[in-house]
């Protein structure tokens, strides 16, 4: 993996785990700060709710965001090698201005 790919890889999920943890944290503690305390176990615990998360939320996401990135990438095969190339470009719209961050990577894999 290259060191761009590497460096987009860790920005995504600082930028959105950390973000995705702050707010949700935070939705969580508005909703329920005043309510009855929250129990592992029992009929009205949220073990099972988390388990059903974990599981089916990156299948959903899966499914939405594999279809939607499939047009940035482009595989060439050869006799010898595989080349997969994924570029794409995210204005930002800072108001003061538009920062465009691009991404551009490319990564070889003999074939055996």
């Amino acid at each position: 993996m290259t060191q761009d790919s590497r460096s987009h890889l860790v920005h995504e999920v600082v930028v959105g785990g950390g973000s995705n943890t702050v707010f949700n944290g935070l939705i969580a503690w508005l909703m329920l700060k005043s309510g009855p305390p929250m129990v592992w176990s029992g009929p009205h615990s949220f073990a099972v709710d988390i388990a059903a998360t974990a599981l089916l939320l990156p299948l959903i996401v899966a499914l939405i965001v594999i279809p939607l990135q499939r047009k940035n990438l482009k595989l060439q095969r050869t006799t010898g090698e595989m080349i997969i190339s994924a570029s794409y470009e995210q204005p930002i719209d800072l108001k003061v201005t538009t920062y465009v961050y691009r991404f551009d990577a490319r990564e070889k894999a003999p074939l055996f």
